[in-house]
Formats: C-alpha cells, sequence, structure tokens
C-alpha cells in the first residue's frame, strides 16, 4: 500500500465520514493547490503523517479524528494554509500537530 488519498494540483472534492486507515505513507496527502474539505472523517494507523498539507494547499478539515499515526497526526508545511475546526487530534506516535516551512 501507498498512500490513502492524495491530491496534486487543482485538486477539489468533498470527503465525508470516511475510514482511512493503515496506509504505507500519509494516510491523507495535499500537494499543490489542492483545496478539498475533510469532514467526519477517521483519519488513523498510518506508517507516515496521518495528514500532511503542504506546497501552497489549503483545504478545509473538520469534525476529523487524527490518531495512532507514526509521524505527526498532522503535518503544515511549505506555505500550506489549511483550516482546521472542531477536529479531535491525539494519541499521534510523535506529535499532534507540526508546522514547518523548508
Amino acid at each position: 500500500q501507498s498512500g490513502g488519498i492524495v491530491l496534486h494540483g487543482r485538486c477539489f472534492g468533498v470527503f465525508e465520514k470516511n475510514r482511512i486507515v493503515n496506509n504505507a505513507r500519509a494516510n491523507v496527502g495535499l500537494k499543490g493547490t489542492a483545496n478539498p474539505l475533510f469532514d467526519g472523517n477517521t483519519v488513523s494507523g498510518g506508517s507516515g503523517y496521518g495528514i500532511w498539507i503542504q506546497d501552497g494547499s489549503t483545504g478545509m478539515f473538520q469534525n476529523n479524528v487524527i490518531e495512532h499515526n507514526a509521524f505527526a497526526n498532522v503535518a503544515v508545511s511549505d506555505n500550506a494554509q489549511p483550516v482546521l475546526e472542531q477536529n479531535v487530534i491525539i494519541d499521534g506516535l510523535q506529535m499532534g500537530l507540526l508546522l514547518r516551512h523548508n
């Protein structure tokens, strides 16, 4: 397995009430102006980041449970500007939230 849901470039979409679990890389990855809505999902057990938002991506993440991922549960890097509201971010194996500029 590789990443669970990966959006590159000008991608949009609505992802609601899914279980995105046990992927070999990021369970959810956004890169390069991706702008989806993730609402009410469980993001858990990934071997990498739970959610990795990078390279100018935005997106709205609300009412999700993000837990038990090997790296940060949520990583934001490289000028990404997501909105995170009313999520439960718990039990990350390294950290809950990582904000990084490369």
